[in-house]
């Protein structure tokens, strides 16, 4: 392999490695991008609503922001190396090899994002055509079928009364007692007659019949009894996964794997800063991951560390 080094390399093109990226930009800081797929984003892909909370412009959709960044970045020459999975990232010596280069570094910046958490249940795989993770780019195999939903928050609710338009019936599982959805959304959820709400029962089983899903069987956890839901499709919102294996064991993090920072992003290991939906506080929003990445630079550009905050 060979070695390339670079003052600082992040780890993902979603808007938080790209804030980062723009900021050691604009500050002549050496810098590369890793980005695993083909084109930036991250998961901006995924958001088909109108994002209507970003103080930075109203946007029709992920994909439009994400093509504003985009032109943004090749204006400005943003030195971005696509289709380069970090295939190990080693924190004690600050490097990351991917695509047969070792890339070296004084600082690594990780904004890999979160995925979908899945759920294992008995009979899922059997029925995997009928089973998502996203509404997003799958309305069409969606509507007009009864379906049930697993989750209970924004992502979910919001997919219940907007499936509800169509479908005859919408199950909404949730372990717990309590929705964490915005007060809005559950009203509206709740005075859909087509929405069912089934608080404190769980997905148990998945029934299917020659690779198409006929039914799911749930779990009441206060009745104690098992349901059966005649339901052609499921849909899972149980929240979302952090992408942070490659540095687990290297640096602290919390039970679902999300990595702990401080005010500057920075965390337990030194020099390496996480970013975005995967640090711990940290809140799952545009705006969020953008501060992120700026509060990242200018720790870097300041030199401030776990034993340096001024």
């Amino acid at each position: 392999m060979r070695t390339e080094r670079f003052a600082v390399i992040i780890v993902g093109a979603g808007p938080s490695g790209l804030s980062c990226a723009l900021d050691l930009h604009e500050s002549r800081i050496s810098y590369v991008v890793l980005e695993r797929n083909p084109e930036l984003g991250g998961q901006l892909v995924e958001i088909e609503n109108t994002i209507r909370d970003f103080a930075a412009g109203l946007f029709e959709n992920g994909n439009a922001l994400k093509q504003q960044l985009a032109a943004q970045c090749q204006q400005l020459g943003i030195n971005i190396r696509y289709n380069s999975p970090a295939e190990n990232i080693n924190l004690a010596r600050k490097s990351v090899a991917c695509a047969g280069i070792v890339y070296e570094s004084d600082v690594i910046v990780m904004a890999t994002g979160c995925r979908a958490r899945k759920l294992v249940v008995p009979g899922i795989a059997r029925a995997a055509n009928d089973v998502f993770y996203y509404s997003e780019h799958n309305l069409d195999k969606l509507s007009e079928r009864p379906i049930a939903i697993v989750g209970g928050g924004d992502n979910a609710l919001m997919d219940a009364v907007q499936l509800a338009q169509t479908a005859p019936i919408v199950y909404l599982i949730n372990r717990s007692n309590r929705l964490k959805a915005r007060a809005d959304v559950v009203q509206m959820a709740r005075s859909n007659e087509r929405i069912k709400l089934l608080l404190e029962h769980e997905l148990a089983q998945v029934i299917s019949e020659d690779g198409k899903m006929k039914s799911v069987s749930v779990f009441d956890r206060v009745g104690c009894l098992n349901h059966t839901l005649e339901v052609e499709r499921l849909l899972i919102r149980a929240g979302s996964a952090p992408n942070t294996e490659q540095v687990k064991g290297q640096v602290r993090m919390d039970e679902q794997g999300r990595i702990y920072i401080d005010q500057w992003c920075s965390t337990s290991a030194h020099g390496f800063y996480a970013c975005g939906d995967i640090s711990s506080p940290g809140y799952a929003r545009l705006a969020t991951a953008l501060g992120h990445g700026s509060l990242a630079a200018l720790a870097i550009r300041t030199n401030r560390t776990p034993q340096n905050h001024a």
